[in-house]
């Protein structure tokens, strides 16, 4: 496992509670959009390794292309030791990140996609929405992101891109989350025999993503058409009730 300190070069208030924290990047060092990273607070390896504490998994909010690899993470006014420690930290500090690594990837095929996401877990989803727009053979992407009112992050950089082909929904309740997901389950096992069918893509807290796979799957939706940002072994649980046999 290879680790890279690195220095904070800024640190961003996007809004009330959520902060974008941009790194030097390591040379060579390259990542997909939807990319992950581990970032270590300064004394972490100092611990047992069973020890958590100081260690969090966060999304890449950044390209390669940029220059710099950054993250977004909300630090409410009770937070977690790592948290904590994060917000006291300033520009010049140095962080620890390792195990960078991508799942949700855009793949070069002519298959829709839907992103369903709940408050900072549009993180994972930025620059992979950002992409979008230079690849080709797309049919179309629709983006179901839930937050309250006012609290949908990235939501102005995503819209001022105008990008083609990309459905952006912005529900700030859960009744219209959730009709907005029924709306897109009809339309999706209404579609013509031999059209191609969606892939859903679903990022946020586990408690959301076992209500989207129970809802996907309790509608209609196949289970192989269901990604989350889990590791296969890890991504096992949350699918073993379904499993046949």
């Amino acid at each position: 496992m290879e680790l890279y300190e690195v220095k904070i070069l800024d640190i961003i208030s996007v809004s009330n509670d959520v902060f974008t924290f941009i790194l030097e990047k390591p040379e060579g060092l390259s990542w997909e959009p939807g990319g992950h990273m581990h970032v270590g607070l300064p004394g972490f390896m100092d611990r047992d390794p069973s020890d958590k504490e100081l260690v969090r998994h966060m999304s890449i909010v950044t390209t390669p292309q940029q220059g710099v690899i950054g993250f977004t993470t909300r630090i409410p006014e009770s937070c977690s030791t790592f948290k904590s420690q994060l917000s006291a930290m300033e520009e010049g500090d140095r962080l620890t990140i390792f195990k960078i690594h991508s799942i949700m990837k855009l793949q070069e095929v002519d298959i829709p996609m839907v992103f369903l996401s709940m408050g900072i877990g549009m993180t994972s989803f930025y620059q992979m929405i950002l992409q979008y727009q230079n690849l080709t053979g797309r049919k179309h992407l629709t983006s179901v992101h839930i937050a309250k009112a006012n609290e949908h992050i990235y939501r102005d950089e995503i819209e001022a891109r105008q990008i083609e082909g990309i459905k952006l929904l912005w529900p700030d309740n859960r009744e219209q989350f959730k009709n907005e997901i029924n709306q897109l389950v009809r339309a999706d096992l209404n579609t013509i025999e031999g059209a191609k069918k969606p892939i859903y893509y679903i990022v946020g807290s586990d408690v959301f993503l076992v209500d989207m796979i129970d809802r996907l799957i309790q509608s209609g939706i196949s289970s192989n058409r269901i990604l989350i940002d889990k590791k296969e072994e890890k991504r096992i649980p949350f699918f073993e009730k379904y499993m046949i046999g």
